[in-house]
């Protein structure tokens, strides 16, 4: 999400639920947080994914996730604040 407060509340509910989420503020800086996970041999199971991003929006990064055959496997959720 590229709203930092709405990264911070869904930080926090994500924690609640002892889920260990890392966040980031848009699409490319997530695809690069993605590739460091699966170097790392830790991928993310589950890819939370604001749909209304500058530069890059939701649905351009969820399709560029689901063509990397690295990050199948993880389950794509779309959100959005409106």
């Amino acid at each position: 999400d590229d709203n930092d407060t709405n990264r911070r509340l869904l930080e926090r509910l994500l924690l609640g639920w002892r889920a260990r989420p890392a966040s980031v503020d848009g699409g490319p800086a997530a695809l690069v947080e993605l590739a460091r996970a699966r170097a790392a041999e830790a991928p993310y199971a589950l890819v939370v994914i604001d749909c209304r991003m500058p530069e890059m929006d939701g649905f351009e990064l969820a399709e560029r996730i689901r063509r990397d055959v690295a990050f199948a496997g993880s389950t794509l959720l779309m959100l959005t604040s409106d």
